[in-house]
């Protein structure tokens, strides 16, 4: 059997090398004949891969199940398989890639992204499966923060490719609590100094929080980073309102308290770093940030937010958790406080709306059995006190923990509403302009669903006088994000 020769090395006949007896037949010619060699590799440089993500505090599911994005800035692949990161291990303090179990591959393509986890089903798409590209259980970062190195070579050795957080104090941008939300690079292109992270900001996620756990991820792994898309406009006083206030809890619970935020615009809205004084304790304030989110602080054009004090407070008929977001600092006095809606953390930024301004008794809902909800007659008025009525009785949806119905409307019209037009755009007239909606538009304009008169103006979006492509395409682009309003 004919010996293996190494790839690079040059066979030999009769003691001279192939390439060396090529080169005299051509006469010398400094002729460059590339058999038996592989391409060389590419050798990074600084920033040409960076540390992108951070997932330090874990996920929804589990603290654990921490894990870190690379990215990789260049045109060209780049294999990472002998790299190493300083920190990101509490025990031996360096973590080696090539010690970690690969479920893609080792090579992040040219401007793509490894996710690198502690666990193969910490991160999944929404069919549950994962989207993990590497996975070592020594994956665990110190939640004070710590200083973290990517090195191209094994042991923290070689070339110094990027670092994190240099000063070795907090996660730059970090906010402690149930949503774990990660902290993003804000310019990849640039050193990674704590001016250059921010908090995923709610708006753009990807992913779900273990392979059998609905809860999202409050990050974007294996994608494009929230902070690097454009800003949406910021809300008035107004656009978002406090819309409905269950202070006296559930028949199931007392403690089971929620409130409502309707958004009153055509334009969807994130609320994710807002926050309520009054909503906690003696006053005090409740984070929607610090908070837990079961599905998105992204309240929809015309739709609603339920907040409560626990994922299970409010359920549909098949038992299934109507809230949005929970907290359990949410707490309602119920002898009546002045709530005010902020659209930053700590009672911070502008006043989007208050209720019960005077601080007086609340002036709707019922404590006594059954429990009436205090909804708001029209949410496009202000909160004063007789904008507020107690829910009818008759006009309810939800289900309390213990199966109870529940004598308010969370997540729907309020029984006391006042009639408003519709929305642009909401082709089947639920309430809100959704994914729903661009579907019976794109049909509509393709011939395969007729609309009634009223329906057609909904979904007429450009206002051009019929239903076509261009009204699909535009609600379409409105509902994933593109627009922030329709014209």
């Amino acid at each position: 059997m004919q010996a293996m020769v190494p790839l690079g090395t040059p066979p030999r006949r009769g003691g001279l090398p192939l390439r060396f007896a090529l080169l005299l037949l051509l006469g010398g010619a400094a002729t460059t004949i590339g058999i038996g060699f592989a391409a060389p590799a590419h050798a990074a440089e600084a920033l040409d891969v960076v540390i992108n993500e951070i997932a330090w505090q874990g996920t929804q599911h589990s603290g654990f199940d921490e894990w870190i994005e690379l990215h990789n800035n260049t045109d060209e692949d780049i294999d990472i398989t002998t790299w190493s990161i300083v920190g990101g291990n509490t025990g031996d303090g360096v973590v080696n890639l090539a010690k970690a179990r690969v479920l893609t591959s080792t090579i992040i393509p040219a401007g793509g992204y490894l996710v690198y986890a502690n666990g193969e089903g910490d991160i999944a798409d929404g069919s549950g499966n994962s989207l993990v590209d590497l996975w070592d259980h020594a994956i665990s970062f110190r939640d004070p923060g710590e200083t973290l190195i990517l090195c191209d070579a094994p042991n923290g050795t070689g070339n110094v490719i990027d670092t994190v957080n240099g000063d070795g104090g907090g996660w730059p941008g970090r906010v402690e609590g149930p949503a774990a939300w990660t902290i993003e690079r804000i310019d990849p292109l640039t050193v990674g100094i704590d001016a250059n992270w921010a908090i995923n900001n709610g708006w753009h996620r990807n992913g779900f929080a273990a392979t059998l756990d609905p809860l999202p991820i409050n990050g974007t792994p294996g994608a494009r980073n929230s902070v690097n898309y454009p800003s949406p406009p910021p809300a008035d006083f107004g656009d978002v309102v406090i819309n409905e206030v269950a202070w006296m809890g559930t028949v199931a619970n007392y403690r089971h308290e929620w409130i409502e935020l309707r958004n009153t615009t055509d334009r969807p809205i994130c609320v994710a770093d807002w926050s309520i004084l009054g909503g906690g304790s003696l006053g005090s304030y409740v984070n929607i940030v610090n908070s837990a989110i079961r599905t998105t602080p992204v309240i929809p054009a015309g739709g609603y937010l339920i907040l409560a004090d626990g994922e299970s407070s409010v359920r549909d008929g098949s038992g299934n958790s109507l809230v949005d977001v929970y907290n359990s600092g949410l707490s309602l006095v119920n002898t009546g406080e002045p709530l005010s809606l902020h659209d930053y953390r700590n009672a911070g930024g502008s006043v989007i709306d208050i209720v019960n301004g005077d601080g007086g008794a609340w002036p709707a809902g019922d404590n006594s059995a059954p429990k009436l909800t205090m909804e708001r007659i029209d949410s496009s008025a202000e909160g004063t006190d007789d904008n507020w009525a107690s829910n009818d009785g008759i006009q309810r949806s939800g289900f309390d923990a213990a199966g109870n119905p529940i004598n308010g409307t969370p997540g729907d019209g309020n029984s006391v509403e006042q009639a408003r037009g519709p929305l642009r755009g909401d082709i089947n007239q639920d309430g809100e302009v959704d994914v729903c909606d661009a579907c019976m538009c794109l049909r509509a304009a393709r011939g395969f669903l007729s609309l009634t008169p009223e329906q057609a103006v909904l979904a007429d979006v450009d206002e051009d006088g019929d239903v076509d492509p261009a009204d699909a395409t535009l609600l379409a682009e409105y509902v994933i994000g593109l627009h922030w309003s329709l014209p």
